[in-house]
């Protein structure tokens, strides 16, 4: 593992996942190893973004980090998905896609197990409508270190997994 930069990810980090998509069962579809990278960074308002791309050039992510946490850029705003320093039971309400997602700190300093080894992390939910929609795992010099994405099936009543990435490389 290489030495992050002293305010954590910046142009030209690159993060390589394991990026498992599921059906709607929640039962494992596909696996695919997936690089982002940080390839520039924007100023939107006053605020400074980088913006993280795919393999094929397309930005995934605008990420802002700020005293208060990890904000992404989402359309016509920034929104806080990653409070830090945060407490657990903290909620905070982001505008996610027009839509207000609740975030609640489930844990802290919790160490999990990813293909890049095991990290400190934070653990955040992201509920919208009641319904889980993100679980996020944050380590503030690595910032993605695990994430989910859950949908709801209004067939079923139930939530389920649709996609998860799991760090297993990062390169600053």
């Amino acid at each position: 593992m290489n030495t992050p930069p002293a305010n954590g990810p910046q142009v030209g980090t690159k993060w390589t996942y394991v990026l498992e998509k599921f059906d709607g069962s929640g039962n494992l579809n596909s696996t695919t190893n997936v690089v982002y990278t940080a390839v520039s960074e924007q100023t939107i308002g006053s605020d400074k973004w980088l913006a993280v791309t795919d393999p094929g050039g397309s930005t995934v992510f605008l990420l802002s980090k700020k005293a208060d946490g990890l904000y992404q850029y989402t359309g016509a705003a920034g929104a806080l998905i990653c409070k830090d320093p945060a407490s657990v039971n903290d909620t905070y309400t982001s505008k996610i896609d027009g839509k207000d997602e609740i975030f609640t700190v489930i844990s802290k300093d919790t160490t999990i197990h990813v293909p890049y080894g095991d990290q400190k992390v934070y653990n955040y939910r992201g509920d919208v409508d009641g319904q889980t929609q993100d679980l996020i795992w944050y380590k503030s010099s690595a910032w993605f270190v695990k994430k989910e994405v859950w949908i709801y099936n209004s067939s079923t009543s139930t939530s389920h997994i649709n996609s998860r990435l799991s760090l297993m490389n990062l390169v600053f």
